[in-house]
């Protein structure tokens, strides 16, 4: 049988020199791969490289809280509803006449006296109720047609600490439309 290596070729002995070397590579790579750790079916994290590991690679329900270290979860970590919910705060401070007792909060309307003539000033007060305080109010349209120049609280009922209590709300506009429009004010009156 001729030998492979009879006529002596270059060719021939490098690639079979390149064959032994490519499967002796192969086995020396798998060799270290399996290192102790692992015949022993045991990985410790030396053998793990960092970011290698992903959600994907871990068991469902392998994780268990008795594998996590105390204090390394977050709120954003639990779904709606896993967490308890902690004690009520204190209560927030309060105003110097004590709680405000109210129960009802109610709009209340005032209009002009019939359109406002084209090009003319009117002034509107809406007034709450008794018992009621005003906390807002404004003037309504139904269209571009008054520009308002003054918009502010009215009344002014004593207060224990030497303030007012305002009951209505005023506001002073314009009729600049060229024809004749009604206006409306409206007061948001806060009351027991």
């Amino acid at each position: 049988m001729p030998s492979m290596f009879s006529n002596g070729r270059y060719a021939n002995v490098t690639a079979t020199l390149a064959l032994v070397i490519a499967l002796g590579g192969t086995s020396y790579a798998a060799i270290s791969i399996t290192g102790k750790n692992i015949r022993n079916n045991t990985i410790t994290s030396a053998d793990i490289r960092n970011g290698t590991i992903r959600g994907a690679d871990v068991a469902a329900s392998s994780i268990t809280s008795g594998k996590i270290r105390n204090g390394n979860l977050l709120a954003r970590d639990f779904k709606a509803g896993q967490l308890p919910a902690g004690a009520p705060g204190p209560q927030g401070a309060q105003g110097a006449q004590g709680p405000t007792g109210v129960t009802n909060v109610v709009a209340r309307y005032a209009y002009s006296q019939g359109p406002v003539p084209a090009n003319q000033r009117v002034a509107v007060t809406a007034a709450c109720a008794p018992g009621e305080k005003a906390v807002s109010g404004g003037a309504s349209t139904s269209s571009d047609a008054f520009r308002v120049r003054e918009s502010k609280p009215t009344g002014g009922l004593a207060n224990a600490d030497g303030g007012t209590t305002t009951t209505g709300w005023r506001v002073e506009a314009d009729n600049v439309s060229g024809v004749d429009n009604p206006l409306a004010v409206f007061v948001v009156c806060a009351g027991p």
